[in-house]
């Protein structure tokens, strides 16, 4: 099955949220080839910003912003080109 990670759930996987065992689970899935996880160009931008705002708001320590994104990206989901998909995205959530 093809899903695709956004930012929030990403993030819910590494930090301390509800349903960030789901979120785990999800992507741990896709590690294992059970789902192929896609994700648009933006989530890394969107992550690295997320992580890094966490450690400034003491969430989490200083450093782990790194060690929580590497996490995230290897492997990498397959990433997309996310401007020939705004207007679709936008048409689908309106």
């Amino acid at each position: 099955m093809k899903l695709v990670l956004d930012a929030s759930v990403a993030l819910k996987a590494v930090l301390i949220e509800q349903d960030s065992d789901k979120a785990r689970l999800l992507i741990d899935e896709g590690r294992q080839g059970l789902h192929e996880l896609l994700a648009p160009d933006v989530l890394l931008a969107e992550v690295g910003h997320a992580l890094t705002r966490a450690e400034r708001k003491k969430v989490i320590p200083l450093g782990d912003a790194a060690i929580h994104f590497d996490w995230l990206v290897t492997p990498p989901p397959d990433i997309h080109p996310s401007a020939p998909l705004i207007a679709r995205a936008i048409n689908l959530s309106s």
